[in-house]
């Protein structure tokens, strides 16, 4: 559950210039080193359009809102969402045939970095979705350490290697179903 000075909602459309930024400032290609080995990075250079077709389409696409606004967000749909073209996302759905949730993007702030936000919106779809087995792809080159680490202590593990339509390895990480599930 989320902690008490904080709310988890929806997103919404308009988010999407925020969730932009938020997610810009750890885009791989705008980042030191120092950066990316303390805090990882991401890929996908999402545009205001698809952060917009995601709000319409992923039914687990989350924000917590802190005392500056959006501080977090997590982008996560269940697997009846994958879109057919998705070498990644179909992987993970040969593998996992029966329902699940494929973590698309998680982002926190930095100045609200270490508050434990990325665990709580994991936790967060995990409840949202009944306790669904969740998958996540985090790129092997350049090795993104802190993704790994993050996903590991979380009870995910390596699943797959698959190369994507860009060209770089990812590796898949699963995360069980809650028991009972």
């Amino acid at each position: 559950m989320a902690p008490a000075e904080v709310t988890i909602r929806k997103a919404a459309h308009n988010d999407v210039p925020t969730l932009r930024m938020l997610a810009e400032q750890f885009v791989l290609a705008n980042l030191s080193q120092e950066a990316i080995d303390r805090h990882g990075f991401l890929v996908s250079n999402f545009s205001e359009t698809a952060y917009r077709e995601f709000i319409d389409r992923a039914d687990h696409f989350y924000v917590i809102d802190g005392d500056k606004g959006v501080e977090a967000f997590i982008l996560a749909y269940s697997s009846e969402c994958i879109k057919t073209d998705a070498k990644v996302d179909m992987a993970a759905k040969a593998h996992h045939p029966t329902g699940f949730i494929l973590i698309k993007q998680i982002c926190v702030s930095p100045s609200a970095g270490g508050k434990g936000y990325g665990r709580t919106l994991y936790d967060w779809v995990r409840e949202q979705s009944g306790g669904r087995a969740q998958y996540a792809a985090i790129v092997l080159e350049p090795y993104n350490a802190p993704s790994i680490r993050f996903h590991e202590k979380l009870g995910f593990h390596k699943v797959l290697e698959v190369v994507a339509a860009d060209g770089m390895p990812r590796g898949v990480w699963a995360r069980p179903a809650a028991k009972g599930e």
